[in-house]
């Protein structure tokens, strides 16, 4: 092959998403392509799935599935068909439906600059990497996918519960009962027996739901069972908002999988008030004591919507163990006007202030913390200066309103996750998925010379290769070393309620995206129209007194 030709696998990838979809080979992709099909890189690339169509369409087409979403062929696809039947693999026994749809032009000119020769083309091949361990926890495993609650950390006392059929039929005492028996393994005790089923078939699924929800009376938790998905919106914003009751929602066709119950049990004991896991006896643990810890998101209309407004949500750690949060969500306004895709979070010092007062009141003495450590997330580097200026600054004001002298240490981190690096190892020992251990770390040659900045991979990936999350300090006023940051952020991607494992991205951040995500379906239950004013957006996001300081968004 000739060593001018880039070949890296993103390329590949970018070259032979367009002829699938084209179905020509641009003249700049010529000399290539044909190395790319003369070596079998297209056909034959071992890190890909052969499938199999039974459609006319891709007869005599030698067709790659990327294992995610992505279907390639070097032959011209017919235009006629719209919708095809293929099937992954040689032992494959089931079949999908594969919808083809027709994608932008690309810009030729930029596509051929990536294969300008001129551009260097080698990878590094290997960099000193830090793996950080893994924070001991306090649990006791039961089985490889579930943990036991910490001693003196379960709930004291029982809850009432119900459960709720929305457009399916089913038997509600058995399934009242498994419950029952797996929340008991947790620690949990669940008691009543009551149920009801609803049908919103040509009615209003909202207003079904908020009847359903008032007629179960007081409950400290809903059991919702879902015949159909798309209803999910609609029950969340009559619990969380109109009626104010915790609800765990599940889809009837899931009542069958083996593991359903352990993991629902995870996220309801974080509902009514326990706590799955702690740190113990790590740097970490000892500083969560004094401090605060947020996560700030913004979620943004789908592309093409300028009518819905980005959502706001701010959360904050409430515990000595960084375990238990609060939320707060706004809708993003300039002025009086909300609007859609503004990043920079306007009720910051708001929200802030009114979670620093709920974890003064929920920590004994109201005692204040010491500490404020952010991590904000979907920041790209060119707003990290406007961020700086104006949420750090909100952060700060915050803390003056509480008193005109409190003025704690404030460590501000920006996550990202949309980036093209990835690490593999070579050393001898490597694991046979190829991909680099939880912990791993990296904060030379690939960052920025002068920013505090790192690489964490923090998960194990299941799937594909692993993409570590890219951390930038932009402010730290404690002055902590590197290496503490890495493993105070590594710490925390071990403390999210509803996992078993280490997560992508520390808890602060991964539960802000919840809260965000689920504002959204607050609107999205509504059913506001292009016409709504900023209160009625204000009033729909507004989740119920009962239930905003629960962790009602996991």
């Amino acid at each position: 092959m000739d060593d001018n030709v880039k070949t890296d696998s993103s390329d590949r990838n970018a070259g032979a998403a367009w002829v699938a979809r084209s179905g020509k080979v641009p003249a700049e992709l010529q000399p290539v392509w044909q190395s790319w099909i003369s070596s079998g890189t297209i056909s034959l690339h071992t890190n890909y799935f052969h499938i199999k169509s039974k459609s006319a369409a891709f007869k005599e087409c030698s067709l790659v599935f990327d294992g995610k979403k992505n279907i390639y062929t070097v032959k011209e696809v017919s235009s006629q068909e719209v919708t095809y039947s293929v099937n992954i693999g040689e032992k494959s026994k089931q079949d999908f439906a594969v919808t083809l749809k027709p994608a932008p032009n690309i810009d030729m000119d930029e596509l051929k600059n990536r294969f300008d020769p001129g551009v260097h083309q080698k990878h590094i091949q290997a960099l000193d990497i830090i793996i950080r361990h893994a924070a001991r926890q306090s649990h006791e495993s039961v089985g490889r996918y579930f943990f036991k609650a910490p001693e003196n950390h379960t709930l004291n006392d029982s809850k009432t519960f119900a459960v709720l059929a929305v457009d399916c039929e089913i038997d509600a005492g058995k399934i009242g009962t498994e419950l029952k028996n797996a929340c008991n393994e947790l620690g949990i005790t669940l008691c009543g027996d009551d149920s009801k089923s609803i049908s919103t078939k040509d009615k209003d699924p909202l207003s079904e739901a908020t009847t359903a929800f008032r007629d179960l009376g007081e409950k400290d938790l809903v059991l919702v069972v879902l015949g159909n998905a798309g209803l999910y919106a609609a029950v969340k914003a009559a619990a969380d908002v109109r009626v104010g009751v915790l609800t765990q929602c599940v889809q009837e066709k899931s009542l069958t999988r083996h593991r359903l119950w352990r993991n629902i049990c995870l996220k309801i004991n974080a509902k009514l008030g326990g706590c799955n896991n702690i740190l113990c006896k790590t740097w970490s643990e000892r500083i969560f004591k004094d401090a605060i810890v947020i996560g700030i998101d913004v979620n943004h209309p789908a592309p093409g919507d300028n009518h819905t407004p980005s959502i706001a949500a701010c959360v904050a750690s409430m515990d000595d163990y960084a375990f238990k949060y609060h939320a707060r969500v706004a809708v993003q306004m300039d002025g009086d006007q909300a609007v859609a895709r503004k990043e920079v979070v306007m009720k910051l010092q708001d929200m802030v202030l009114n979670l620093l007062r709920s974890s003064m009141d929920y920590r004994r003495k109201r005692r204040r913390p010491q500490r404020i450590i952010v991590y904000r997330d979907g920041v790209s580097e060119g707003q990290f200066k406007e961020v700086k200026a104006k949420e750090v600054e909100a952060i700060r004001s915050a803390c003056r309103q509480i008193h005109r002298a409190y003025n704690p240490s404030v460590t501000f981190i920006i996550v990202q996750k949309r980036h093209h690096t990835r690490f593999l190892p070579v050393h001898e020992g490597q694991p046979v998925d190829l991909n680099v251990p939880p912990g791993t770390t990296i904060d030379n040659v690939v960052t920025h010379p002068e920013n505090t900045n790192f690489f964490l991979c923090s998960h194990q990936g299941l799937l594909g290769t692993s993409r570590p999350a890219h951390y930038h300090v932009l402010c730290n006023d404690s002055g902590d070393k590197p290496n503490e940051l890495q493993q105070l952020t590594y710490d925390l991607c071990h403390l999210v309620a509803r996992c078993t494992r280490s997560v992508s991205t520390p808890a602060p951040v991964y539960y802000a995206h919840l809260a965000a995500f689920r504002a959204k379906n607050h609107i999205e239950g509504s059913r506001l129209d292009r016409s709504a004013s900023a209160q009625q957006y204000k009033d729909a996001v507004q989740v119920h007194e009962e239930i905003a300081n629960k962790m009602y968004f996991v």
